[in-house]
């Protein structure tokens, strides 16, 4: 298949920016939902950063950023995931407008 050729119209620069849309909104919709269940089923806000989703679900650490880089370790681990999500989202909606 050559694809020196191809150029993406209106159309298929439209159905990217739903589905980013989707992907990005829906999963930090659904992270914020599992947050607030947790809540109300145990009485405890379960807090889910950038940096604790990396470091519990990556089992290859590609660097040790949380040593060498404290600074931004710091910085992620405050980011909730959810609200990352989000921005994410909004930042999508924006390339593609």
């Amino acid at each position: 298949m050559n694809t020196k050729n191809f150029k993406l119209n209106k159309e298929g620069l439209e159905m990217i920016k739903i589905i980013g849309i989707l992907i990005f909104f829906s999963a930090g919709l659904a992270i914020l939902c599992i947050q607030i269940f947790g809540y109300l089923k145990f009485g405890e806000w379960e807090s889910c950063s950038i940096v604790s989703c990396w470091l519990s679900n990556v089992r290859i650490y590609l660097f040790d950023f949380y040593i060498s880089w404290s600074g931004l370790y710091a910085i992620l681990n405050l980011l909730p995931l959810s609200l990352s999500c989000f921005v994410i989202t909004f930042t999508w909606v924006k390339i593609f407008e």
